[in-house]
């Protein structure tokens, strides 16, 4: 599991990227930008708690073929 600082304001592509254990994922308000596949092929990802307000590149969840995209 991982929460973010409020200290982090950018989340890079690939940050997360093949982390098969990642489960839970908490982003603060205080980052303003994701990067493209930020989350990609987390299979085991459950769980993202996040404010969408903010213009998000993007943060990909992939599960074999499916993908979701939260832009």
């Amino acid at each position: 599991n991982v929460t973010l600082p409020d200290s982090v304001i950018y989340v890079g592509k690939w940050a997360f990227g093949y982390c098969k254990d990642l489960s839970i994922i908490k982003i603060p308000d205080s980052v303003t930008y994701i990067g493209a596949g930020a989350c990609f092929d987390c299979y085991n990802l459950t769980s993202v708690t996040m404010v969408v307000s903010h213009n998000h590149h993007a943060l990909n969840i992939s599960r074999g073929h499916q993908e979701v995209g939260l832009i």
